[in-house]
């Protein structure tokens, strides 16, 4: 497909409150909810902000830290579950996760930006493109 770009105002993302933790439902279908940011896979991304202690059952983490495993998982790392049942973590208070899912592509993905292809040479010509717009 040819590259788009879609603007989606915050206000228009799905967000809730569950076990004291704030959801926003950024892209695809999640918690019985879906966002209108268009995708083309069955995939999700979900932000997730904690005030206190918070247990999920599911990640790129962006401040705080997760128990996990009986393991302390510090800011900056990502946990990668490669089994369909999500991993069962404990949210520290204060933290900021983003929550990624969905099934696998058969072939390897690149990324520039805000670019995503299945080949370097399609972000290339995507990068020339927007650059000469």
């Amino acid at each position: 497909m040819e590259p788009e770009f879609h603007h989606i105002e915050k206000e228009q993302l799905p967000k809730w409150e569950e076990n004291g933790a704030d959801f926003t439902l950024i892209a695809g279908e999640g918690y019985a909810r879906k966002s209108p940011v268009p995708v083309h896979s069955p995939l999700f991304m979900i932000e997730v902000k904690t005030s206190n202690e918070t247990p999920l059952q599911i990640i790129d983490q962006v401040k705080g830290n997760i128990m996990a495993y009986g393991e302390k998982i510090e800011e900056g790392n990502m946990i990668v579950s490669k089994t369909e049942d999500a991993c069962k973590v404990t949210i520290a208070p204060n933290s900021h996760l983003l929550l990624f899912g969905g099934e696998a592509f058969p072939e390897e993905r690149f990324i520039f930006w805000n670019f995503v292809a299945s080949s370097q040479e399609t972000i290339e010509k995507a990068k020339l493109r927007w650059k000469n717009k």
